[in-house]
């Protein structure tokens, strides 16, 4: 009889889905592709799933039944209108700019996205749902912004968690109460590695602070006051929704990008789309594609050609994705970093010993066939890719299985305060203890001041009995 109520509990257990609804506002295929993997994986496992995206599912792509896309169509279309009225939103624009300048440009590339969201059908299509539409958990990327977190409001608000490709970016710090780590944590628009000089650190430190400033003080507002009057009346200011997040799922490992102090609510999901993957037996006549990035069209999948046998160096962008992609089938690479989190990444892979460097200002014909040569017959770039492979590869829990558990988690507690830093609520004087070392350095200067008081008293009373004398 117990083993018969065991069975039937859990037939009943697994039969329970959530209704679980995805804002994904990043407009890039990439993140579509990743993002995408974990929503259809939810939708196997039983939940139902509902998807506000820029990018869906081309028209005959197999899909699970229980996920419905809500297309953020006019984005794509509204950008492209932009740049052809001189917004400066091509590729060229963003070739070579880094530092401030390239974070400048990449949250100005953002803040076009808010006309064409609020332009779009698929937005008023979910501002439409019913206010009573059970919501079990939110699941946004977190990219861009917080540019569709009024539907947090609407749906009475559910458990938030974040997710990105992009790495794991210091905005990652803000949603979670984190500490940032500029001293040795490159910033994503720097081409730095850990071991940073002292003006390394002071110019990354600089990064770092003017990108929580821009966002903060420009970005967001701008989100909230475009976004505003459409979501329901008395919804919170956009900055402070965001910070609502329960935990964040961040596209990293230590094994290939950077080994970081973090928090138990922020958890390491390194490019999870890999682990099912199988090596190829296609044939390919064709391996070159041609971007048109001002026209938004979109590279071939990768994937079913880092698996075939004969493949020896892959070429790339040094996108986050294509690069765990080819560590992960063991592919030596030759990057060519244009522009974003591009440099550093080349650079730690170049560090790493599992690609070389090509200049995109510096291209010839000869240094591009010397640079694939040297890859190809130098065995110790193919040596280090396979170790990096292995240590990628060598996991507890496969990388999607746990994102799967996580979410489930916060489904199955939904508060989940106790993961939660108290440092989200406090403002960055306080919670990075600048306050507690301004005031240490105040007594130490005015112990300095009296210890100088006390010694000109003491020479002055010394001068004076000598002349007494």
């Amino acid at each position: 009889m117990l083993r018969l109520y065991l069975i039937l509990a859990a037939i009943l257990n697994s039969s329970y889905g959530a209704n679980i609804l995805g804002l994904m506002g990043a407009p890039a295929h990439s993140h579509f592709q990743f993002n995408s993997a974990i929503m259809h994986e939810l939708a196997r496992r039983g939940h139902n799933v509902t998807v506000l995206a820029i990018d869906v599912p081309k028209p005959g792509q197999k899909i699970p039944e229980n996920v419905h896309y809500i297309h953020l169509e006019n984005i794509y279309k509204h950008m492209y209108e932009q740049n052809k009225g001189g917004a400066n939103l091509s590729i060229e624009n963003w070739i070579g700019k880094s530092g401030l300048k390239g974070i400048s440009i990449f949250y100005e590339f953002c803040m076009h996205i808010s006309k064409g969201t609020v332009t779009s059908k698929g937005f008023h299509e979910l501002l439409n749902y019913p206010d009573n539409f059970k919501v079990d958990v939110v699941l946004y990327d977190y990219t861009k912004g917080s540019i569709l977190l009024g539907f947090l409001e609407k749906f009475n608000n559910p458990p938030l968690i974040g997710v990105t490709a992009f790495l794991n970016p210091p905005i990652t710090s803000d949603l979670v109460g984190n500490q940032m780590f500029p001293s040795y944590i490159p910033h994503w628009v720097t081409a730095y590695d850990v071991d940073m000089s002292f003006f390394e650190r002071v110019h990354n430190s600089l990064i770092y602070i003017y990108e929580y400033l821009f966002r903060t003080f420009v970005l967001t507002p701008h989100y909230d006051k475009i976004l505003r009057p459409f979501y329901p009346k008395g919804t919170p200011y956009l900055g402070d929704l965001e910070k609502r997040t329960v935990l964040t799922l961040v596209n990293t490992n230590p094994a290939i990008n950077y080994a970081e102090s973090l928090p138990p609510n922020v958890i390491e999901v390194g490019d999870y789309r890999l682990q099912n993957q199988r090596l190829s037996r296609k044939k390919f006549k064709i391996s070159w594609t041609i971007l048109k990035m001002e026209q938004f069209t979109f590279p071939l999948e990768l994937i079913d050609i880092f698996g075939h046998s004969k493949l020896k160096v892959f070429i790339t962008h040094s996108g986050a994705l294509s690069t765990q992609e080819a560590i992960w089938f063991g592919i030596p690479m030759i990057g060519m970093a244009l522009f974003v989190d591009q440099p550093r990444n080349l650079n730690k892979c170049v560090l790493n010993g599992v690609a070389a460097k090509l200049d995109f200002f510096n291209l010839s014909v000869k240094v591009l066939k010397d640079t694939i040569l040297k890859v190809a017959e130098d065995s110790t770039f193919a040596e280090n890719v396979r170790e990096r492979s292995r240590l990628y590869r060598d996991q507890p829990m496969k990388p999607l299985d746990k994102a799967i558990w996580w979410i489930e988690y916060v489904i199955r507690n939904p508060k989940a305060n106790h993961l939660r830093s108290p440092a989200v609520h406090m403002n960055i004087f306080s919670s990075r203890s600048l306050d507690v070392i301004a005031f240490f350095i105040v007594l130490f200067v005015i112990f300095v001041m009296m210890v100088i008081f006390l010694i000109q008293c003491f020479c002055k009373l010394s001068k004076t009995k000598v002349k007494i004398n």
